[in-house]
């Protein structure tokens, strides 16, 4: 509910600021949904995500003793910095690449027996080769998209901003229903 509540805050101002994710771990495997959910944070608060990054470390400030781990979070200050400096429309996604081309996750469902990514609803084709898949993206599904212009506006009139009235309408019912599951009365 919160981000139908942030895509109406920032429907005006569609993805006109720049943004760079950290994502903290203590152990490698349990980070599984760390970034895709700081990213659909980002993304329904109108950044642009052009870095990410997951970093492990179990104790405090212990992050300090990876080399390789300050170096990657110098270079995302810098790309953040990079974007920050230029106009929104000369953007890109400057990070690591993810599978997903438009959002960068590697976190997908199976719908309708379609693929497409958890996190922004990109279509992608299953192929198999050599013994491994791969995900494969049509150039002109890339601009169809959860985050796209038109989707957000699509959900703003035709869900978020319907059910005010509808809900007005339906709430002498809502609470009487609601009685019955109240613990306290």
């Amino acid at each position: 509910m919160i981000i139908d509540r942030n895509i109406a805050i920032m429907y005006q101002k569609s993805q006109i600021k720049p943004g760079a994710i950290i994502g903290v771990a203590g152990v490698e495997g349990w980070e599984t949904f760390t970034l895709p959910m700081l990213n659909l944070f980002m993304l329904s608060s109108g950044f642009t995500v052009v870095d990410q990054a997951i970093f492990y470390a179990q104790g405090p400030g212990e992050i300090l003793l990876n080399d390789s781990a300050m170096e990657r979070a110098r270079k995302l200050g810098f790309n953040l910095y990079q974007a920050a400096s230029k106009p929104n429309e000369k953007w890109g996604y400057l990070g690591e690449p993810g599978q997903c081309p438009n959002c960068h996750q590697n976190l997908f469902i199976i719908k309708n027996g379609k693929v497409e990514c958890a996190l922004c609803q990109t279509k992608a084709e299953v192929e198999k080769a050599n013994g491994t898949i791969k995900l494969s993206f049509n150039p002109e599904n890339l601009k169809e998209n959860r985050w796209s212009d038109k989707a957000l506006q699509e959900n703003l009139f035709s869900a978020v901003l319907s059910s005010g009235p509808r809900f007005l309408e339906e709430k002498a019912q809502i609470e009487k229903r609601a009685q019955k599951y109240l613990v306290l009365k």
